[in-house]
């Protein structure tokens, strides 16, 4: 149904508060954010522009090393 969020951010809730992480305009196959290391138990997807009703599949997670 082609691209539809135009832009979004990930917001993690840190120290009481909720901070954003990551932000970007567009979201494909696979794609893929980074961020500096944080720890929470909270995490948020927020979209903050769409054309018509978003359609997100899935939203992972992952902690990786050294990512350059």
């Amino acid at each position: 149904m082609g691209q539809r969020v135009e832009e979004f951010r990930v917001e993690a809730y840190i120290n009481g508060d909720w901070q954003e992480v990551a932000n970007g305009t567009t979201i494909g196959y696979k794609h893929l954010l980074q961020c500096k290391p944080i720890t929470t138990n909270r995490i948020r997807f927020i979209i903050e522009k769409a054309r018509g009703q978003a359609l997100i599949s899935n939203f992972s997670l992952y902690k990786a090393e050294n990512i350059n």
